[in-house]
Formats: C-alpha cells, structure tokens, sequence
C-alpha cells in the first residue's frame, strides 16, 4: 500500500494514473479484496480495471462492477463460461449489454478492451469487435 501511494505520487507529477488487475492469488483476486486495497490505497491516482470473474453468473459480475465502479478506469471484455472455456462474444452479449447500460446510467466513460477470444485467433477479432459494438448499442 505505502509503494502503491508512493508510485501514485510520482505518477500524477506526469498527470499518469495506476490501475491495478484482477488476477488470481493476488490482492485483486476477489471484489472485496480489491475493494479493501484500493480503499487503503486511498490515491485519487490508482484505480482498477475490471473484468467478470471466472465462473461466476451475470448478477454476480454486475454486483462486482457496482463495487468497483468509484476506481474504474477500464474493462477487459471476454466471454469465458461457465469457467476458462473462450467462448464467442456474442455467448454473454446479456452481461455486456448490462455492462454498457450499468456504465452508461452512472456516467462512467471507460475503455472497453477485448483481452481475450476464442482460440486466439485473429481472424475473428473483427467480428468479435462487433459483438462488443452491438452489446454496447443496445442502451
């Protein structure tokens, strides 16, 4: 927390902002742990990206989103289900679709980043861009 504060600090001096990822076995492994670490950070420079968690329902990662929505700085837009199985955007267009109107309602302006698709391959990265634009259409 105290290097976290300290980054943030020399950051800002560059109008830079920090944002942390969720990742598993890591402070940011849950809502509630990052939750608990960007609070403790307590820098108007450090944020969190977001992105649904492995094996976990809509509701859930909405509920997610809500909790992290005062330090979003961004998205990382995928469709695993039901856990690393990479699915085709168009499988959880409802929880994007959610997404962008969660976003909308609220006035958060973030980047949506497409991280991962099926079998990762670039030949379908333009027709999974436009599921996204679709999803986000849709509100």
């Amino acid at each position: 927390v105290a290097e976290t504060r300290e980054l943030a600090a020399q950051a800002a001096k560059r109008r830079i902002e920090l944002a942390f990822e969720y990742h598993g076995n890591t402070l940011t492994d849950s809502t509630g742990s990052a939750v608990a670490l960007l609070e403790e950070v307590d820098h108007p420079s450090v944020g969190t990206y977001w992105q649904p968690a492995v094996g976990v329902g809509d509701d859930a990662a909405i509920e997610s989103l809500q909790a992290v929505l005062p330090w979003l700085r961004g998205i990382h837009v995928f469709s695993w289900w039901p856990r690393t199985e990479r699915l085709r955007l168009s499988a959880r267009s409802g929880l994007w679709r959610r997404v962008a109107g969660l976003l909308r309602s609220g006035g958060f302006p973030v980047d949506l980043m497409l991280e991962f698709v099926p079998g990762d391959d670039p030949a379908i990265l333009s027709q999974e861009s436009a599921a996204l634009i679709a999803a986000l259409g849709d509100h």
